[in-house]
């Protein structure tokens, strides 16, 4: 593969839905770059991988996340440099940087570089004319709250909000999404995002990794959501008692209810991108495009 190019042609979604539902696939994420390393390919053979996989699969939206940079520096401006050449018609999001980045920080300096580094990302993928961007509007560090009585949490949101203003200089309120997250109640985010117009990421197993409902979550917050973030989960047992739920599974592989899902998303009128996150068993990611597919088709069509 190391002296060959991705041959593909330019072409158009070939599942560009009459109520404006796109089915997408991440590339370029951290796990994939740790796998291609482990591989032995070079940057720009993981770069060729990753496009082709997706192409592969006939998707109509490509999400990019740029963490691959952390081992092979500079793939992120060859990949978008690439897209821009063979894929101009494809439908692109993108998954802001969240590893090692936290735009809530109280520490200024630490807050402002993490803000820079997402403006550097939506500058990089600029051409691409991404729909939207997925964010985390929390760290590490915040989902460490176990209190909403915490005397940090509202001066945290209000440097959440004083970053979203600046990262909302280079793209509109309504295209940044922020994603529920397993470790922090989503109350906390909603309040920005409604005073500061913004939309939702709906990620299912994040909901189901937090205990809660993910129907319910649909419904209640359907009018802001524009994209939702989709793989199944599992649960399993260490020694008698401690339950363990792994998320980002192949679809129909685990516990969740995707026909009652899908059911719910064609109830409250869904219109948006769904992206399969599927990071264990990556290699049964056919069969979960084809799965959801259907299910598109059967609910959203």
């Amino acid at each position: 593969m190391s002296n060959k190019t991705v041959e593909v042609t330019t072409r158009k979604p070939q599942g560009k839905r009459e109520k404006g539902v796109y089915l997408g696939v991440d590339i370029f994420t951290l796990p994939a770059a740790i796998s291609a390393k482990q591989q032995g390919l070079s940057g720009q053979e993981f770069i060729e991988q990753q496009v082709q996989q997706a192409l592969d699969l006939n998707v109509d939206q490509m999400e990019l996340h740029f963490d691959a940079n952390l081992l092979y520096p500079g793939v992120g401006a060859r990949s978008v440099e690439m897209l821009g050449q063979c894929c101009r018609d494809m439908v692109y999001s993108v998954h802001l940087p969240f590893r090692y980045v936290d735009i809530s920080c109280p520490i200024k300096r630490i807050r402002s570089a993490s803000v820079g580094s997402i403006l550097d990302a939506i500058q990089l993928a600029a051409d691409l004319e991404p729909i939207h961007y997925v964010i985390h509007l929390t760290g590490n560090v915040f989902a460490s709250y176990k209190s909403g009585l915490d005397p940090l949490v509202g001066e945290v949101m209000t440097y959440v909000e004083d970053s979203i203003t600046r990262i909302a200089s280079l793209i509109d309120h309504e295209q940044i999404l922020v994603e529920n997250l397993c470790e922090v109640d989503f109350h906390y985010y909603m309040t920005v995002v409604e005073r500061m117009g913004l939309s939702v990421c709906h990620d299912i197993g994040h909901i189901v990794q937090q205990g809660g409902d993910y129907m319910k979550f649909t419904r209640d917050y359907a009018p802001f959501i524009k994209e939702i973030h989709l793989h199944d989960t599992k649960r399993s047992y260490i020694g008698d008692s401690v339950q363990v739920i792994s998320d980002h599974q192949p679809i129909g592989t685990g516990r969740l209810d995707f026909d009652r899902f899908f059911s719910t998303l064609s109830e409250v009128g869904f219109h948006g991108s769904i992206v399969l996150e599927v990071i264990d068993g990556r290699e049964l990611l056919p069969a979960s495009v084809k799965r959801v597919r259907k299910l598109i088709d059967s609910y959203l069509v």
